[in-house]
């Protein structure tokens, strides 16, 4: 059965209309017991210890009771659930732990993530409130971490982080700020100077940040002296089938990254380009790489274990955001 935990297809997504159609047979027969022809499949002593707590679970409402009048057309439903619980036990008895190990680590990435930016009612408690603080300490300077859904992948870790070197972190609640029409490069510095900050770090999806408006915003800066520190995309997976646009899918089906070094810094050219003239330009700009904690040279997909490093095809889980810590760490202990 193919499963796709990216999907929003009921037939194939997890959890699909076969694992609904688990929970509607348990609470049949927590209705309606068992038919009077039917053993209960786990009357030995000790089943708990065979089986998983779910099939345990399945094994009890199997024997609530078994002499109950049933209609005939549930005695089919009846049948499947006392085979498969069978079934399901024998395989899991004979199969490696580790393929389930594996397996619970893959799924594992798809809620391997922390709440959605500022919170989804922030905006609509504060709703004049451009920024919000990710640290529950208050410190006595700040930073500001400007991007799209991808700041928003790495802002735990880099509020730990720049906490620990005596700063806040003020993170965008809108998701897409210095695009399109939405938060200007004079909005981004005016919120700056307002929360008192004099260090903003950028961070995009490749391809999204729009190169003018780097370019304004790093004039800005360097006008209002705010340091401007560009940490550079993280590899994606979005393009082509290979994929299956999901990191857990991809591990699930067995297959491994193909990207190369060479091919991230092929897609971030431009950019890569870009940062070294800004840099020249302005003393305040500096660039992260992070090209080094990603592909070595193959770009990683997962930890040797199977945990994603992605939730889907280019957002990081919070596994992946770990691989963020040398180079985020790095900007705050050369600014000493």
């Amino acid at each position: 059965m193919h499963v796709n935990g990216n999907s929003f297809n009921r037939i194939e997504a997890h959890p699909s209309l076969f694992a609904l159609l688990v929970c509607l047979a348990t609470a049949v027969i927590l209705v309606f017991g068992l038919p009077k022809n039917h053993h209960a499949p786990c009357k030995y002593s000790g089943a708990s210890h065979a089986l998983d707590i779910d099939h345990a679970f399945v094994c009890a409402a199997l024997q609530i009771d078994r002499n109950a009048e049933i209609s005939s057309h549930l005695q089919s439903l009846y049948d499947w659930m006392y085979y498969s619980t069978w079934v399901d036990w024998l395989l899991k008895s004979h199969l490696p732990n580790s393929v389930y190990t594996s397996r619970k680590n893959i799924f594992s990435g798809l809620t391997d993530r922390s709440v959605y930016r500022c919170g989804l009612f922030f905006p609509i408690i504060h709703p004049n409130t451009l920024t919000c603080r990710i640290n529950t300490d208050e410190q006595k300077q700040s930073v500001v971490l400007l991007g799209n859904s991808h700041s928003d992948s790495i802002k735990n870790v880099f509020a730990d982080i720049a906490l620990q070197h005596g700063f806040n972190t003020y993170l965008f609640a809108v998701n897409d700020p210095m695009t399109r029409e939405i938060l200007p490069p004079e909005a981004i510095i005016q919120e700056t100077l307002r929360r008192h900050a004099k260090w903003i770090f950028i961070h995009y999806k490749v391809d999204t940040l729009n190169p003018n408006k780097l370019d304004r915003l790093a004039e800005l800066a360097a006008k209002h002296q705010i340091r401007l520190s560009l940490i550079m995309p993280v590899p994606v997976y979005e393009h082509g089938n290979y994929y299956y646009k999901s990191i857990p899918a991809t591990l699930y089906y067995g297959r491994n990254s193909h990207i190369t070094e060479q091919d991230y810094l092929k897609r971030n050219q431009a950019l890569i380009q870009q940062a070294k003239q800004l840099e020249a330009r302005y003393p305040n700009f500096q660039t992260l790489p992070v090209v080094q904690t990603f592909c070595t040279p193959v770009c990683q997909i997962s930890t040797a274990d199977k945990r994603p490093y992605y939730f889907d095809d280019d957002h990081l889980t919070l596994t992946g955001s770990q691989l963020m810590v040398p180079v985020i760490r790095q900007a705050f202990e050369f600014s000493r």
